[in-house]
C-alpha cells in the first residue's frame, strides 16, 4: 500500500499542471542549445525522493552523487558504488520543497548550477531534456539575478520582480507542446538558478509576490525592457508593429547616467555606401546624399523616408547597440555617434536603477515607463480561473 501511494503521488507530481496551479509551479527547460549526453547531478540542499519511470527507487535521500548518461532512448544513472540503474526518465523530487540540486554537465564540459524543488530528466533531441519544476517565486527570483546581478537597488529588485513574474505567466504556454512552459534562455527569460543570490532579491520578490502588471482590460502585459534609453524610449509599434496603448515613447533623462547611455562606431566610407548598394540599390551617394550626414535629435522610425529604410533595419543588419544614433563622415571614415542599448521599448533598466538610486519606489518606476497599466495579485486574473 506505502508503495502504491508513493507511486499516485510521483504521477500527480509530474503531471502536467492545471491551470489554476500554474500560478504556483513553472516547468523550465535547461541548458537544452548545449545537447547534454553526460553529467553529473549531486545533492546540495534537504532531502529528496529519486523515482526512475515508475519505480521509486531513493526515499528521504541526502549527500548522493550520480554520473547520468544517456545510449538511444534510454537514461543510465550509476552511483559512486557503480551501481547501474535504467529507464526512460528520471525524477528528484524535493520533499517540502526546501531542496537544492546542482547539476554539472560533462559532455560538453560546462560549470556547475544550482536548482531549487524538482528536477526531472528524460531523453531528447541529440541529448537530454532536462526540466526544473520550480515554485513561481524561486524562479523569478533566479531570473532576476541572471538578468540583472547582484549589485542593483533594492527598489529595483522589486520593478525586475514585477516584470519578469508577469513576462513569464504570460508567455506560460510557450512551450505547452515540448512539455514544458519556459526555456532558460533569451528566447523566454534568462535563468541560471540559484547562484550568487543576494538575499535583497529573495526579498524583493517576497515583498512584491504574486504583483503582476495588467492593462485597462485586465490583461497581462507585455513586459518589455532594455539596458539603457539613451534619453527617450520607443513606441512599441516603431518596432514591432503592433501598437500597445501602455508601451509609448517617453522623455527619460534618468538614463543619461548610465554606462550604455551613449555608443560609438566606425565605418569605412566603402563599407557605409556598400550596405546601402546592396541593400537598398543606390547607385551612387546623389541618390540619397543624407546617409553621410544624419542628425537624429528625438527617436524615428526611419533613417530615409523615401527609400523606405527604417532604422531598426539598420540596427539589425549593422550590429548597432540602438536606432538612436547620429551619421557624420571625417575623411574616409563615417562615424556613429549612438544613444542607449537595446531596443528602447519599456523599461530602460539603467534608467530605472538610477530612478531607485534618487528614492523613487518600485510603483512610481514602473508607472514612469509604462502608461495606463496597474499592479494587480495574480489571483485575482481571470486568466487563471477554470
Amino acid at each position: 500500500m506505502k508503495k502504491l501511494f508513493g507511486i499516485i503521488f510521483f504521477l500527480i507530481s509530474f503531471s502536467f499542471y492545471t491551470k489554476a496551479n500554474l500560478r504556483d509551479t513553472v516547468k523550465v527547460s535547461l541548458l537544452l542549445d548545449l545537447k547534454i549526453s553526460k553529467l553529473l547531478i549531486s545533492h546540495e540542499i534537504g532531502a529528496y525522493q529519486i523515482w526512475i519511470d515508475n519505480r521509486l527507487i531513493a526515499d528521504s535521500c541526502k549527500d548522493f552523487i550520480y554520473q547520468i548518461s544517456m545510449e538511444n532512448d534510454s537514461i543510465f544513472m550509476v552511483n559512486e558504488h557503480k551501481e547501474v540503474c535504467k529507464g526512460k526518465s528520471l525524477f528528484f523530487k524535493s520533499l517540502e520543497h526546501k531542496g537544492n540540486i546542482k547539476l554539472k554537465p560533462v559532455s560538453p564540459n560546462k560549470s556547475i548550477r544550482s536548482y531549487g524543488d524538482d528536477i526531472l530528466i528524460k531523453p531528447g533531441y541529440k541529448g537530454f531534456k532536462i526540466i526544473n519544476l520550480v515554485s513561481i517565486e524561486d524562479y523569478v527570483a533566479g531570473v532576476v539575478e541572471s538578468e540583472v546581478g547582484t549589485k542593483a537597488p533594492f527598489e529595483y529588485y522589486k520593478v525586475q520582480s514585477i516584470l519578469c513574474r508577469t513576462y513569464a505567466l504570460s508567455h506560460i504556454r510557450r512551450h505547452d507542446s515540448e512539455g514544458y512552459n519556459l526555456c532558460d534562455n533569451v528566447h523566454c527569460q534568462v535563468y541560471f538558478g540559484k547562484q550568487h543570490r543576494n538575499v535583497l532579491i529573495e526579498k524583493a520578490t517576497l515583498e512584491t509576490k504574486n504583483q503582476v502588471l495588467v492593462d485597462y482590460q485586465n490583461q497581462l502585459i507585455i513586459a518589455a525592457f532594455h539596458s539603457n534609453s539613451g534619453g527617450q524610449t520607443v513606441n512599441c509599434e516603431d518596432v514591432w508593429n503592433h501598437p500597445k496603448s501602455y508601451l509609448k515613447s517617453v522623455p527619460d533623462s534618468f538614463s543619461l547616467k548610465g554606462r550604455n547611455a551613449t555608443w560609438q562606431k566606425t565605418f569605412t566610407k566603402q563599407q557605409w555606401f556598400d550596405y546601402f548598394h546592396k541593400k537598398y540599390k543606390l547607385t551612387d551617394t546623389s541618390c540619397c546624399p543624407e546617409i553621410f550626414n544624419f542628425t537624429c535629435n528625438q527617436r524615428e522610425i526611419y533613417f530615409n523616408k523615401s527609400h523606405n529604410v527604417l532604422l531598426k533595419d539598420m540596427r539589425t543588419d549593422l550590429g548597432l547597440k540602438s536606432t538612436f544614433f547620429n551619421v557624420r563622415l571625417t575623411g574616409d571614415s563615417v562615424i556613429l555617434n549612438g544613444f542607449g542599448y537595446g531596443h528602447g521599448v519599456g523599461l530602460s533598466q539603467e534608467g530605472a536603477i538610477y530612478m531607485s538610486k534618487l528614492g523613487y519606489d518600485y510603483k512610481e518606476i514602473i508607472h514612469y515607463y509604462y502608461k495606463n497599466v496597474n499592479l494587480l495579485d495574480l489571483h485575482m486574473l481571470d486568466f487563471f480561473k477554470e
